[in-house]
């Protein structure tokens, strides 16, 4: 074949199938990780005494910037840590209404982190006073 006609052929190809970025959709930006919540505050409100429990209010604040929610836990060095609840926006509390007694002599602490579809923010904690 002459080097012509492979060009023309070429061309016609590009033609057909298209080249270049057109038709491309661009790829979006990652989503950037939640910030961090701020101000953890834990404080007891009430006494189940039927069922011996703390009822205790643990409250944040947030910028709101690419949060989806919440995970909260609470725990403590000895005990380890569990997850109590996930909690959606705009939630700025939630209410722990199982923590026993026992629990609250060795020291109670929450950890608080925000997540959106990227991942976790760093962990914001908060110790609540020994009874």
């Amino acid at each position: 074949m002459k080097p012509i006609i492979i060009f023309l052929l070429a061309v016609c190809v590009l033609t057909l199938v298209g080249c270049g970025d057109r038709g491309v959709e661009p790829v979006p930006p990652s989503p950037a990780r939640p910030d961090t919540p701020t101000n953890l505050r834990a404080e007891i409100t009430g006494w189940a005494t039927n069922v011996a429990v703390a009822i205790v209010k643990v409250s944040w604040e947030h910028s709101g910037k690419n949060v989806q929610g919440f995970v909260l836990s609470r725990g403590n060095q000895n005990s380890g840590w569990m997850r109590v609840a996930t909690i959606e926006l705009p939630a700025k509390s939630y209410i722990d209404g199982i923590v026993k007694p026992g629990d609250m002599s060795e020291g109670v602490s929450y950890l608080l982190q925000a997540y959106n579809e990227a991942g976790l923010s760093d962990t914001v904690t908060c110790n609540m006073a020994t009874y």
